[in-house]
């Protein structure tokens, strides 16, 4: 009998008493789509859950407990397709990537992209207002952690040269912001797979849309990075 092997791990972060539906019914549409998918024989993915609310605890949890070689980590206000897991998973092996991010943005008005770009001049973190929009990625230095593909190597380089958990926090930041911290001190890099979204869960579902009007201050405009299908299918 051959051994099953573990490409990887999915995680949603727990802790409370019941999730909403529109989370539940993405998270089964997404087990069933990767089963027959992303996995071939003797293949499995690793699905297991933070049974904490404290989102650096729990998030240190699912790292350390994780199977395989990557860990996406997905919070449960959010929704998303059936293929979310495997798109940004085939794109991290294509561009052999360390930490990837879909796209999401925040339930509140002006409902901005969670990703941020350090600006070593102030010494903060400012969102990403715009990218090249006929790339598949665009650099980042932080994002939020709803939807965090990250390589098990980038958890092993921290633990071994920091010494801290990935995700403890690191005030005045939050756990996500800390993690990132620490990945680029270890010299990895980070991207947003812009065209991988989520929809965000408040009050009502919002998804990322196109609005360079916004009166967002200190917005950073990022080039992309690898070819978009029209462009790879010209050449």
């Amino acid at each position: 009998m051959k051994r099953t092997k573990t490409l990887g791990t999915v995680g949603y972060m727990g802790g409370i008493m019941s999730l909403p539906e529109p989370f539940v019914w993405s998270w089964t549409q997404m087990i069933e789509f990767n089963r027959e998918a992303l996995c071939q024989d003797n293949e499995q993915i690793h699905y297991t859950r933070a049974q904490m609310s404290l989102h650096s605890v729990a998030r240190n949890h699912l790292a350390r407990s994780m199977q395989g070689d990557w860990l996406l980590q997905l919070d449960t206000d959010m929704v998303f397709d059936p293929d979310f897991c495997a798109r940004l998973v085939r794109i991290m092996y294509q561009y052999d990537l360390d930490i990837l991010t879909g796209m999401y943005v925040y339930k509140s008005h002006p409902s901005i992209p969670t990703v941020y770009m350090f600006n070593q001049r102030t010494g903060c973190h400012e969102p990403i207002g715009a990218w090249d929009m006929d790339s598949d990625l665009f650099e980042i230095s932080s994002s939020g952690g709803g939807c965090l593909l990250v390589r098990r190597r980038v958890f092993d380089v921290i633990i071994d040269q920091i010494h801290q958990p990935p995700f403890e926090m690191i005030p005045p930041y939050g756990e996500d912001h800390s993690f990132y911290l620490r990945a680029r001190k270890c010299g990895f890099k980070a991207y947003c797979a812009w065209k991988v979204q989520a929809a965000h869960l408040g009050y009502r579902q919002v998804k990322h849309e196109i609005d360079l009007t916004l009166p967002v201050l200190n917005q950073y405009t990022v080039s992309g990075y690898g070819d978009s299908p029209q462009t790879r299918k010209e050449n």
